[in-house]
This record gives structure tokens, C-alpha cells and sequence, in this order.
């Protein structure tokens, strides 16, 4: 679950946010993170943006510099 995208509005999963989805404590969570080296904060994952205008600022920034 760690690699996948977490439920609502946040960037990455928490130690508290994964615990409380899965049901588990925050320590057990924390161990499980540890023995397989994972770090949510720091997986690569692509980010949608929430700007409405995005597609527009990214075509005028790549026109601009062609």
C-alpha cells in the first residue's frame, strides 16, 4: 500500500494515516517500513496538479522554449 497513491488529499502516506487504513499500530507500521527500507515521503510517483489551468502553463512554457 505504501507505493500506491493514499485515500483524499494528502501527498504521502503517514505512519498514523497507513496504521489507521490497515488497521494496525503505528509501531508495527514503523517496523514494517524499517525492515523494508521503505520511505513514503520519498517514493517516486507522479503528482497531478489541482490547477485547472495546468494543460495551458505547460503549453506556453514548452512553445516558449522551442
Amino acid at each position: 500500500m505504501t507505493c500506491n497513491e493514499p485515500p483524499g488529499p494528502v501527498t504521502h502516506w503517514t505512519g498514523r494515516l497507513m496504521a489507521r487504513t490497515v488497521g494496525v499500530s503505528l509501531s508495527s507500521v514503523q517496523r514494517i517500513w524499517q525492515a523494508h527500507r521503505l520511505l513514503s515521503h520519498r517514493l517516486r510517483t507522479f503528482k497531478r496538479s489541482n490547477d485547472p489551468a495546468f494543460a495551458a502553463k505547460v503549453e506556453r512554457t514548452s512553445s516558449a522554449s522551442t
